[in-house]
């Protein structure tokens, strides 16, 4: 970095490593040429996302909490309450659907949540406290980890679909793992190509598989299609989410208290266990109706 002072004079900073810390767009990156690797774009997404305020909660009786709604094929929603009375509430889907036109970002949005009667309910009293933001075809890959005297950590390094909610953990993580390889190479252990090359094979131990299944589960959830009825597809979704044994394996894998490679083993199984369940509780409740 050259610098000037007040007098004029000219001066000079350097490191012994550049991080480019500074997201998906980032500089550092863009400046060094950082190689792209493992693209997937076959099914991209967008999101649009604003803060609100006053919305009601899910359940007065739990408060704030994250809530996902359905919506229609190839889209969903996720609310995200605080503790401080405001909220994120998001809007993602297919790209091909996402698509307001220059100027429209915010009648677009609002929208696609009065689509969903369930999650437009709670805006009864809400109030929009920012600009609509939001990005189109979300990258997913990987850059080169690092080069002669730099490195990129978090969505620098490694950027994906946020529908898993993975980034936080992504970017603590290689952060973790590059501060290591840099220590290695600080006290002389690694020379930096070798501290760079086990930072990057660290980092994807602990990624790659969860990658590979949340692009799966975009594929999945956002452009899937069955040859059954839609009110067949409602229905099973519908089992699905109410299943606490489903709802448990999900909520293991998101954080990440099992491998992403066992969830994809066990999902048919828990999945169609969820559906036989949501059958019986389906039977139960209409013989309720119906008995005096």
């Amino acid at each position: 970095v050259v610098g000037k002072g007040k007098d004029g004079s000219e001066e000079r900073f350097t490191a012994d490593v550049v991080v480019g810390a500074d997201g998906r767009f980032g500089m550092v990156a863009r400046k060094v040429g950082a190689a792209v690797v493992d693209e997937y774009d076959e099914h991209p997404t967008s999101i649009y996302y604003a803060y609100w305020k006053n919305l009601s909660h899910y359940s007065e009786e739990i408060g704030p909490t994250s809530v996902a709604y359905e919506g229609a094929p190839g889209l969903g929603y996720l609310i995200m309450d605080s503790a401080d009375n405001t909220s994120a509430v998001a809007v993602e889907g297919r790209s091909d659907l996402m698509n307001p036109g220059p100027g429209n970002a915010e009648g677009f949005y609002l929208e696609m949540l009065q689509q969903n009667p369930d999650l437009w309910a709670r805006f009864e009293n809400a109030e929009m406290i920012t600009t609509v933001r939001g990005m189109k075809n979300i990258g997913n890959l990987y850059h080169q980890a690092g080069g002669p005297g730099w490195a990129l950590v978090g969505d620098a390094y490694h950027q994906k679909d946020p529908l898993d909610g993975q980034g936080i953990y992504n970017a603590v993580f290689t952060s973790k793992a590059l501060a290591w390889a840099i220590r290695d190479y600080m006290q002389g252990e690694k020379t930096w190509d070798e501290a760079v090359a086990w930072y990057d094979e660290t980092a994807r131990i602990k990624t790659y598989a969860m990658y590979k299944a949340l692009m799966s589960r975009v594929k999945a959830s956002m452009y899937g299609s069955m040859d059954i009825p839609d009110w067949l597809q409602e229905r099973i979704a519908k089992w699905a989410l109410e299943d606490p044994a489903l709802g448990g394996l999900f909520a293991r894998f998101i954080t990440r208290q099992m491998p992403a490679d066992a969830m994809t083993l066990m999902t048919p199984a828990y999945t169609a266990r969820a559906v036989v369940r949501g059958v019986r509780r389906d039977l139960r409740d209409r013989a309720k109706a119906l008995l005096p």
